[in-house]
């Protein structure tokens, strides 16, 4: 499945550089790499100040400007977001003793809006936003005996078993709306260098595997059976508390927030470089 996203991905992100390209009456072109780090804001996130769950992340990524102000940008970006309870100040994150980690790959089409950038500015840098929509596939996993096991398939919050049989498991791709900014500087020679900071909120509360309540263990018995790793993976409490499965058990016990959405973080370096071949002299 990351093989095809990739592909796919790779494909779609060509056959715009190609359309672009042919077009000579575009201004010019520009294009690059990002490099940089990932972070996340959800049920398990220890806050972005937390610089352990700093993840590296990179990219690429291709522009299209319309003038001095707008451009139009397209780029794939890899990055890791991981959290972990043990890590918490609090002790009822800490008896909840749930972890994860997933990578993010993400293809990305936003709006730069590029702000003092006339004649009576200067051209060594100047501010801009952007905005715009991205699709995005991620993979939770959580360590279970120094092992990382594939979240999603379990259904740690009881999808599919006979009380919720009307829950499917949730999809590995979704859909973010990212917005952010940054500080652009004009090293010469048709090579630019931005700082850039961005927010990506998503459409899912699942990139953590966490988001609403805790499965009833009878019913995650039937369904895949006593002792299964997915009663386990569903209740890391088991591991802290010494009391018999099921005893007490109250279906509204949260084990996430349903009622917000989670986001990740992009933070970095963009390096790019005007194409020469298809420049605009005026600019």
């Amino acid at each position: 499945m990351k093989r095809f996203l990739v592909l796919t991905l790779t494909i779609g992100f060509l056959s715009f550089v190609s359309l672009v390209a042919k077009a000579q009456n575009y201004p010019y072109l520009e294009a690059g790499f990002f490099g940089g780090f990932s972070n996340y804001q959800g049920d398990l996130s220890a806050g972005l100040n937390k610089t352990d769950f700093w993840k590296n992340a990179g990219g690429f990524l291709v522009k299209y400007h319309f003038d001095r102000t707008v451009k139009l940008r397209a780029g794939l970006y890899a990055g890791r977001v991981t959290a972990d309870d043990a890590t918490s100040i609090y002790y009822w994150r800490k008896n909840r003793n749930l972890n994860f980690r997933s990578n993010i790959y993400e293809f990305q089409l936003v709006s730069e809006i590029h702000m003092f950038t006339g004649p009576s500015f200067t051209k060594k840098f100047h501010p801009y936003i952007f905005g715009g929509l991205a699709g995005f596939h991620f993979n939770p996993q959580g360590r279970y005996d120094n092992t990382w096991i594939n979240l999603q398939p379990l259904g740690t919050e009881g999808q599919e078993t006979n009380y919720l049989s009307h829950r499917s498991k949730y999809s590995l791709f979704s859909i973010a709306i990212p917005m952010g900014g940054g500080l652009e500087f004009n090293l010469g020679h048709r090579i630019y260098l931005s700082l850039e900071f961005s927010f990506r909120w998503t459409l899912t509360d699942y990139l953590d595997d966490v988001s609403g309540y805790y499965p009833d263990p009878n019913e995650m018995e039937i369904k895949y059976g006593e002792n299964s790793l997915n009663q386990k993976m569903a209740d890391r409490r088991l591991e802290k508390e010494n009391y018999p499965v099921g005893e007490g058990f109250n279906r509204f016990q949260r084990r996430g927030d349903p009622t917000t959405k989670d986001r990740y973080v992009f933070f970095g370096v963009n390096l790019t470089k005007k194409f020469t071949g298809i420049l605009c002299n005026s600019f």
